[in-house]
């Protein structure tokens, strides 16, 4: 009976030393264990995560970034045209004045079909017609033609559409069944261009308050 009594005393005694070892914390097992090789991390719970995540970040490295590039703050810089400019020497004139601003202006022409008044034409068909088309006006002392290659016709130009106008009257009238059409020529206008920002705008926006017949136009850059 003696034993037996024995034997249950030194069942609790492990019982309890084993419920004592199971409260020690999962920290403190760690931090008993010796220190790892140099380069290797160690493993992390996802309680220990959690806690970390759980914690105030120091948001002054975020703070810092956001001054130094505040939102919104990064824009695309487009390109922009001052002009047109009608001979090159006065182009050449205003890029030197930019330049003298700090800006790196670039010289493109650009050419383009403007209107040049009306005129009045025949479509050609073969030598014998226009002969006797350019007969019937001699007959009616109409001088006013001119033959070209083709055998077209070309039977007067005419800066206003009204005049034009009479004109095809007076043919219809002979029973010539002429053309009217708007003329255009060939114009060559020069453009500064650069790279454009607000600073830019404001320079060629003055530019533009001194000089009426300039414009700015935003394009993209190339």
């Amino acid at each position: 009976m003696r034993h037996l009594v024995y034997l249950l005393l030194l069942a609790n005694v492990i019982y309890l030393g084993w419920n004592l070892l199971q409260e020690q914390t999962a920290g403190d097992m760690v931090r008993a264990l010796p220190p790892g090789p140099a380069g290797v991390h160690r493993l992390v719970t996802l309680q220990e995560h959690t806690s970390k995540l759980a914690e105030p970040t120091d948001a002054t490295d975020i703070n810092a970034l956001t001054l130094a590039e505040p939102p919104g703050s990064l824009q695309k810089s487009g390109c922009m045209a001052l002009g047109p400019f009608t001979a090159k020497d006065e182009a050449m004139t205003f890029s030197a004045r930019l330049q003298d601003l700090g800006l790196d202006p670039v010289l493109r022409p650009v050419e383009s079909r403007v209107e040049n008044g009306f005129w009045i034409y025949l479509q050609g068909r073969d030598k014998a017609h226009a002969r006797r088309i350019v007969q019937q006006l001699k007959d009616k002392g109409d001088r006013e033609y001119y033959v070209g290659k083709g055998n077209m016709l070309y039977l007067g130009t005419f800066d206003t559409v009204g005049r034009a106008e009479i004109r095809l009257e007076q043919l219809r009238k002979q029973g010539i069944e002429a053309i009217l059409d708007q003329r255009y020529r060939t114009s060559r206008q020069y453009w500064l261009e650069m790279t454009g920002n607000g600073a830019v705008s404001d320079v060629l926006e003055e530019i533009v308050a001194g000089n009426a017949e300039l414009q700015i136009h935003t394009l993209s850059c190339m």
